[in-house]
């Protein structure tokens, strides 16, 4: 081993593997045309016309957080020290979530928050109904954040229903909020026969065409990519 060498996980990619920004959230995407060779520059297209057809959340504060937390159990024997294997059981997913902190306090994202909401017509009024109905499970949330490589790295949660409730706060010199978890519900038997949670991750590369340009790739990954190695300092190599 060399002198002074300082063990890291760092690689030659791992600025390129890293998320970048807090990203954003849509609603009621079409997924239908997503295969696997879908590629970033085709799904910020959806995103996009997703934005256009006012299916963002919009501004958030705070950062967007996803969890997916498994249903495990420890099977109880005597004489048993410690957990080996196969003693720990999985019985399905917990949860799987969403959240965030929205910033935009409009009628759409009541609607999005508070499911079971509606429009008085003869008052104009939103309703916050007590009632929850299928329908109100069929709602599809997609988290979307740019990858420092010039890909896109997007959660997608099913059945998303807000569980936090609905409480706004406004504050002096400050704007107002609304703190959102999304939990995420299994749409039939089948999903759990399958033994799936609720989320899936979609990872979207870069296209990859050199046309001279950075193709929406960060200039570190569009550099790496011109020039076929990195510009990166190499790490120390490990000799026995």
């Amino acid at each position: 081993m060399e002198l002074g060498f300082r063990p890291s996980g760092l690689t030659q990619e791992s600025f390129n593997n890293m998320v970048t920004g807090a990203g954003a959230l849509y609603f009621g995407i079409d997924l239908s045309g997503v295969t696997a060779s879908t590629t970033a520059r085709e799904f910020a297209s959806l995103l996009q016309e997703a934005t256009r057809d006012n299916k963002a959340l919009g501004a958030t504060v705070g950062g967007i957080t996803t969890a997916l937390v498994p249903l495990k159990r420890q099977i109880e024997v005597d004489d048993l020290p410690a957990p080996i294997a196969a003693s720990t059981v999985q019985d399905g997913w917990e949860s799987a979530t969403i959240a965030t902190t929205i910033r935009e306090i409009t009628k759409e994202n009541i609607d999005r928050v508070i499911a079971t909401s509606f429009v008085d017509e003869s008052t104009g009024a939103v309703m916050f109904g007590t009632r929850l109905l299928p329908k109100h499970f069929e709602q599809t949330l997609v988290w979307a954040a740019a990858r420092i490589d010039g890909g896109i790295l997007a959660f997608v949660l099913d059945g998303a229903l807000n569980t936090e409730g609905f409480t706004v706060t406004s504050q002096s010199q400050n704007e107002g909020t609304i703190a959102v978890t999304f939990a995420g519900h299994l749409r039939d038997l089948a999903d759990i026969e399958r033994g799936v949670a609720p989320l899936r991750a979609y990872f979207f590369a870069a296209d990859g065409a050199d046309d001279g340009g950075t193709d929406g790739a960060a200039p570190v990954a569009a550099a790496t990519a011109k020039a076929g190695k990195s510009d990166l300092p190499k790490m120390p190599e490990v000799r026995g």
